[in-house]
Order: C-alpha cells, then structure tokens, then sequence
C-alpha cells in the first residue's frame, strides 16, 4: 500500500484469480459502538440483527 501511495481505508476482496482492493466504503469500525452497547445490554435479539 505504501509503494502505491495508499492511505486511505481499503477493501481487499479476492474474485477468480484476481486481488481486487477498492476504496473502502464505509469506516471499519463504524457501528462499533452501538453493538458493543447492545452486547452489554444482553440484547441479544438487537444485536444479531433480529
């Protein structure tokens, strides 16, 4: 990533024989802070998207 001059967030994704890096498109931890919220909570339901 250095030598290409990449310092923004990326996805990195393999297709056929092919590494496809692409900007990524959100932050890699958004929503963290809502689930970890959910999880103290036992809010299991919530949590697993149910």
């Amino acid at each position: 990533m250095e030598q290409c001059d990449i310092k923004d967030p990326v996805s990195v994704e393999v297709k056929g024989n092919a590494i496809v890096i692409e900007p990524a498109a959100q932050s890699p931890r958004e929503g963290w802070e809502q689930q970890f919220e959910l999880a103290k909570k036992g809010n299991e339901e919530e949590l697993m998207g149910g």
